[in-house]
C-alpha cells in the first residue's frame, strides 16, 4: 500500500485506503484536514521531506515559486 504526502489543506486533498499525510503552512488546517481524511492519516512539518511515496502538490498556481 501506498503512502502519500499532500502538500496543501484545500478541497483537491482526499485519501482513499491509503497512509496519507497532510501538509501546510498552517499546522492547525493540516490536523484539521487529517481529521477529515481519518483513517491513519497524519500531518507533518512544511519544509521537511514528505514522508509519502507518492507526493501530490496541492496548492493554487499563484502560490507556487519562480526560481
Amino acid at each position: 500500500m501506498s503512502t502519500i504526502s499532500i502538500i496543501g489543506t484545500g478541497g483537491m486533498a482526499a485519501g482513499a485506503g491509503h497512509t496519507v499525510e497532510v501538509m501546510s503552512r498552517d499546522p492547525a488546517k493540516a490536523r484539521a484536514l487529517a481529521g477529515q481524511v481519518g483513517a491513519g492519516a497524519t500531518t507533518g512539518t512544511l519544509g521537511a521531506a514528505p514522508a509519502g511515496n507518492i507526493v501530490i502538490q496541492a496548492v493554487p498556481y499563484s502560490a507556487i515559486l519562480t526560481w
